[in-house]
């Protein structure tokens, strides 16, 4: 992820997660979809990386937040 000026975001928090996924994403369902699959990631974590937990779920959160704008390349 950028940040303004080019610099690189490399460990988000979960609100700069969502602002960005929410910048990129506008459809109700793909909204939905991610908080899914952040819920489940977290779960997982919890089971065999309890330690990266956040990790997993910002990735569950953010995987699909491309898909609006290069719906064919997915």
């Amino acid at each position: 992820m950028m940040k303004e000026g080019g610099s690189m975001i490399t460990n988000p928090t979960r609100a700069a997660a969502w602002e960005l996924l929410t910048e990129y994403t506008k459809n109700e369902a793909l909204l939905k979809h991610a908080l899914t699959v952040e819920g489940v990631m977290r779960h997982f974590a919890g089971i065999y990386q309890p330690d990266e937990v956040e990790k997993w779920g910002i990735i569950g959160l953010l995987h699909d937040i491309d898909y609006e704008i290069y719906p064919n390349e997915h």
